[in-house]
């Protein structure tokens, strides 16, 4: 039977919202009687709006059957039945396996001339992987309605890569045909060749960008509409069934003033001037009434949280990706530990929050014990050990604590066997027993976002599963693999599947082009409007096998096709919006830079062109305001400090500082809260070298050798004497941390520590020689300071305390940073010409050693100071801290002041941020350009 001609077009105009255009002629239309009626819509979103508005016109007796123009294809290959199209439709799943077994057939070497990538025989993971990339390869070309024997026509000489693909195709078929199924692309093309019909009234509604595929699928329908989004003196800009003609969209401008758009210099800048225009234009309008389009896919979670950090509330359109979620989540991080015994993956397994409850459930015992600091306690052994695997024997080391030991065995308790390998179907059981372990305590409230997406996830991992189980074991194609290939499969199936945000959240919407042309908000603002982003670049394929060129050839949806779409719907944005912003970004994180949008420079004006690069090259701002927080529209950012009890114990003090805290105070009272008060702690769970703080400990523990051991060479002027024993004593310290193979990095660490150490030792010889005896190392001191709030207890540790008979006491503290810096440079800052303190650590040891009783007889002139052990040779060597008294009381009197400040829980953010990274970035908003607004407003006072 041939095909229709065609749906008849409908123009809507667009100065006003599509979908609300759109249910209004529906209404007019068909009344309350949508029984007979297919509404095909370009996504899943537009789809349950429109049933919305129709809702809300007056009840409906029967509602439409609402589709994507996928799932019109779908319903066509439905009503001609598996006897027209040749057979049960394959499921994803059979399809995959079917050519994973076709794959593997082939020659490994016939292959490699293909694909990039040939996985090694028992790699199944890398099978599927490949067997999904020709599957996607498929799909594109059966969207033009074009096969593999078709792209090697298409191709010719050029590429004999697809003849090979070709001959696959065949055997692809018999597989599945042995089993009386068909392949889903078979069946649809079966059904078009087979005269299928479509019963009763198919509407299209806004759908402009149709592929070849589904363009076909219409045409079988008796009575078709297109409803276009556009008005109809664009009508030459139209195919007859709606869809968009190319060529009229090459020189469409966007007809809209200069003050319409933004610029921000770098990409991670957008969020931010994201929620300064939504200040700007939609002042006084409910959150509803407002929109926000994302052109970079990945960006939208960002701008969620710009929103809701400047006091507002925001959805995401799209939603959470099942993958993202936290069953989903915890799969891969179990299946990436049982595979690789890593402890890196054991770590990120133990922070995941569902790992968290699990283990606070399983191992609260009855005498109420609860959750031990399980990951401070690693992080603690792993930057010690620098451990790679979760060998057998790592439990027997004496740094594991208890409690780490307990939570190891729960986890493995969680695992199936990870060395066996079963059928897959055999996997089911175990992994469906390690959700229902993991999961049984937990509940989940659907009308949270993130709950919602997980239960969702947990029923459709469930549901692969029992698909998976059905397998019959015994068929040729059901492969052989362990727990972690098993579940990696099952969730590759999940990809792309999204679960939107509970519209019961409300908030301003975050979505996708695509949705924000058919949205009904009177204002949006768009951003990522940089090439590549919008028009989006066409996907890569497997091998590169479909270049441009070649699309053009086959008729698949190419860059020319895609810059048509794109500047379709940014006009139809603009023309059914009140009010509109326009933003792009010149550079990259990284800083490279970006071209803008064609889309914004489209024109047959050069003048028109030459204006948009200018305003974007140079008229923009250089950067985003750094104060948009209002107090009508924001709430505080930054999380308060909660009151802290304070109260002074009997026998006790109220507060105990080690002297290294008071630096933390001076930077920043409120990163001072967070770290020790909170104890907030930057994890380090994947370090493969030493860091900083590991570095400086065990050149330290050498120093303290040299200080304490009895065969330590202390009377010694002979620096090579000494510089053999620090060698020897770093080594022994190595040893008793990292075990007798340390990685190679830790190797290079170590050289560089003997060096540092080496150069030491002349001046330690010759300070010998001077007279000075070494007579504390390490050495533990400890003060109480009472003031009127409550009583402080400082600590300190002093590295080494030397003496001389004629000189007198010597504090020396060790350095082994890696640039040069003197005490004056730690422990000064200057701000406008005024020179203030920005450390008290050598006048804080000072006062806890001539408080001490041990040393009675020191004089008032201790000297204190550095001994610098920095990256460059030529730079290690002592500086002395030589300050007047006035200053040093002036320090005293700064130590009170943080004192007094601590107990009386000042902790307000500084507006300075820290010139070093301390990990708390995001927690204290750094580089948020309402940042000080908000501290002003979150009750911290200040100006």
């Amino acid at each position: 039977m041939a095909e229709s001609i065609g749906p008849r077009r409908e123009f809507l105009g667009w100065d006003r919202p599509a979908l609300v255009s759109a249910a209004d002629r529906l209404t007019e239309r068909f009344g309350r009687d949508f029984s007979e009626v297919t509404l095909v819509v370009p996504t899943r979103r537009a789809g349950r709006r429109l049933e919305t508005l129709l809702l809300l016109r007056e009840p409906v007796l029967a509602r439409p059957r609402t589709v994507t123009p996928g799932g019109l294809a779908d319903l066509l290959v439905q009503t001609a039945g598996p006897a027209r199209v040749g057979g049960k439709v394959a499921d994803e799943l059979t399809a995959g396996l079917a050519w994973v077994s076709v794959l593997r057939d082939v020659a490994p070497e016939a292959l490699a001339r293909v694909l990039p990538e040939v996985p090694d025989e028992p790699d199944f993971g890398g099978w599927w992987a490949l067997a999904r990339r020709v599957q996607q390869l498929r799909e594109q070309l059966a969207a033009g309605r074009k096969t593999l024997e078709d792209a090697v026509e298409g191709a010719g000489a050029q590429d004999p890569r697809w003849a090979v693909l070709a001959s696959l195709e065949g055997a692809y078929h018999a597989t599945l045909a042995e089993r009386r199924q068909v392949d889903l692309h078979a069946a649809r093309e079966a059904a078009l060749r087979g005269g299928t019909r479509l019963d009763g009234s198919v509407i299209l509604t806004a759908v402009a960008d149709l592929t070849p595929l589904h363009r076909a699928v219409v045409r079988c329908a008796g009575d078709a509409v297109s409803m276009v989004f556009a008005p109809a003196e664009k009508s030459e800009a139209f195919a007859d069934d709606g869809c968009l003609v190319d060529t009229a969209w090459e020189h469409q401008g966007l007809p809209i003033s200069e003050d319409t758009l933004g610029v921000v210099e770098r990409r991670g800048d957008q969020p931010c001037a994201v929620v300064t225009a939504l200040q700007d234009l939609a002042a006084g309008r409910r959150e509803t009434e407002v929109s926000v389009g994302v052109g970079e896919e990945g960006l939208g979670p960002a701008v969620v949280r710009a929103i809701e950090g400047a006091g507002g509330g925001a959805r995401s359109a799209v939603g959470q990706t099942l993958l993202e979620t936290g069953p989903c989540t915890l799969l891969a991080a179990l299946a990436r530990y049982a595979e690789s015994r890593r402890f890196d993956a054991l770590a990120a397994l133990l922070r995941h929050p569902d790992v968290e409850l699990f283990l606070e459930s399983e191992l609260a015992g009855e005498d109420g014990r609860g959750r031990e600091d399980w990951l401070t306690l690693l992080d603690r052994f792993l930057s010690e050990s620098l451990r790679r695997q979760t060998t057998p024997d790592w439990l027997n080391d004496e740094r594991v604590p208890s409690a780490m030991r307990e939570v190891f065995a729960a986890v493995e308790s969680l695992l199936p066997p990870p060395d066996e390998r079963r059928p897959l179907p055999a996997w089911s059981g175990p992994w469906l027993a390690v959700l229902e372990r993991a999961y049984v305590v937990r509940s989940f409230d659907e009308t949270i976002a993130g709950e919602a997406a997980s239960w969702r996830a947990l029923q459709r991992v469930a549901s692969c599963l029992d698909e998976q189980a059905l397998l019959a074991a015994s068929r040729d194609d059901v492969p052989t693999v362990t727990a972690a290939q098993a579940i990696r499969l099952t969730l590759s199936r999940l990809a792309g599947e999204a679960v939107p945000d509970p519209s019961t959240r409300g908030g301003v919407e975050v979505m996708g082009l695509l949705d924000l042309a058919l949205d009904d908000a009177p204002v949006s603002v768009v951003t990522s409007l940089n090439e590549g982003h919008v028009p989006a670049a066409i996907g890569r394929d497997a091998g590169g096998l479909l270049p441009g060129s070649l699309r053009v050839k086959l008729g698949l949806p190419e860059a020319r096709r895609r810059l048509a779409r794109d500047t379709y719907l940014l006009n139809a944005v603009v023309a059914s919006r009140e009010s509109v912003k326009l933003l792009a970004a010149r550079r990259d994180d990284e800083g490279n830079p970006l071209q803008p949008s064609r889309v914004l420079l489209l024109s047959d004006d050069a003048v028109y062109t030459a204006r948009r690069l200018k305003w974007f090259f140079e008229d923009g701002p250089s950067g985003v305001a750094g104060d948009t927080a209002t107090e009508a529209a924001s709430a505080f950012g930054i999380p308060r400090p909660k009151p802290t009890d304070f109260g002074q114990a009997p026998d006790k003090p109220s507060v105990s500082l080690p002297v290294t805290a008071f630096r933390d105070y001076l930077a920043c009272p409120y990163r001072f809260y967070l770290k020790h008060i909170l104890r907030l702690l930057r994890p380090s769970d994947d370090a493969v070298e030493m860091d900083a703080l590991v570095f400086g400990t065990l050149v330290h523990a050498a120093l303290a050798d040299f200080a304490t051991s009895a065969d330590a060479p202390r009377d010694s002027t002979d620096a090579n004497r000494v510089a053999g024993f620090f060698s020897d004593a770093l080594l022994s310290q190595a040893r008793r941390r990292f075990g007798e193979s340390p990685r190679a990095a830790v190797r290079v660490q170590l050289a560089f520590a003997e060096e540092r150490l080496r150069v030491f030792a002349p001046l330690q010889a010759h300070w010998t020689r001077q007279g000075w005896e070494v007579r504390q190392a390490e050495h533990q001191l400890k003060t109480f300071v009472r003031r009127a709030r409550g009583t402080a207890l400082i600590t300190g540790q002093l590295d080494r305390v030397d003496h001389h008979p004629e000189l007198g006491w010597r504090i020396i503290d060790f350095k082994t940073g890696d640039t040069h810096k003197t005490p004056k440079d730690t422990h000064f800052k200057r701000a406008d010409g005024v020179q203030t303190w920005a450390d008290l650590q050598l006048p804080l040891y000072r006062d806890l050693f001539q408080g001490s009783a041990q040393f009675a007889d020191v004089s008032a002139d201790v000297s204190l100071g550095h001994v610098v052990l920095p990256r460059k040779p030529s730079e290690v060597g002592w500086h002395a801290l030589d300050l007047p008294d006035s200053e040093w009381e002036q320090a005293l009197a700064e130590r009170d002041r943080v004192i007094d400040g601590v107990l009386s829980q000042d902790f307000r953010p500084s507006f300075d941020l820290p010139t070093w990274d301390d990990g708390l970035t995001e927690v204290c908003a750094d580089g948020w350009p309402g940042r000080a607004a908000n501290i002003r407003l979150g009750g911290f006072g200040g100006d």
